[in-house]
Order: structure tokens, then sequence, then C-alpha cells
């Protein structure tokens, strides 16, 4: 059975005003409905907009698999997760993020295989 449910997802300003990425609420909502009328009590009393999001099998509820990477930067030699990617990936779209981000960890694994430190399970790089 699939488990379909709803999350907030909050709009994150920099200083400059500009929107350029999202966070999630903790709270979960079994209907759309319920989750639009969290949202709106939101933009009224805390004055932070956002959007709901559905969510159907943790999609964004579950940790990035646990893979990482050896690079270099200006400062050395460094080990890069998954979340390293995701959160470089230039999207303020939580589900476009996640999925770029991945794509840009295999690809770097693709192309370096000998920097691999950890793969999640079943993957045949």
């Amino acid at each position: 059975m699939v488990n379909v449910h709803f999350h907030i997802w909050h709009y994150k300003r920099d200083p400059d005003g500009a929107i350029r990425s999202m966070e999630r609420a903790e709270e979960q909502y079994d209907t759309r409905r319920k989750a639009n009328y969290a949202l709106e009590l939101f933009r009224r009393e805390r004055s932070m907009a956002g959007q709901v999001v559905q969510c159907v099998d943790g999609a964004f509820c579950q940790p990035p698999p646990d893979w990482v990477v050896r690079g270099a930067t200006l400062a050395g030699p460094r080990e890069f997760t998954a979340e390293y990617f995701i959160d470089w990936t230039p999207s303020i779209r939580p589900s476009r993020k996640l999925v770029q981000g991945m794509e840009n960890l295999e690809r770097y694994a693709e192309n370096h295989p000998d920097d691999v430190v950890r793969k999640p399970p079943g993957a045949d790089h």
C-alpha cells in the first residue's frame, strides 16, 4: 500500500531578499486540505510563504543514500556525501534538487570510480 501524505515547504529568503531555497516543516498531513489549511495559518500568523508538496512512500521523508566519494578542493582532498551534491544543485524545488543532486553524484562516481568510498546498497558502478 502506498503511503501518501503531504508536507509544507517554506520558502527561505537570502539576505538580499531573493528566494533561493526551501525548507520542509516537520509536520505531516494526511490530506491536502489539512496541509493547505495549516499553510494558510502559517501565512497569517508568521508571515511565512510556502507550498504544499505531496509525498509518496516517503520520498522526502527518508535521508539520502549513504554514499561518499573523494574529491579535491583548493584546501586539499575531501570526502563528499550525497547531501553535498543535493545542496549545491541550483534549484529551489526540493524534488528537483534531490533528483539532480543524485544524478550529479552518480555521474561523478562513474567518471571517478576509484574515488568512491562507499556506495549505496545494490549500486553496480
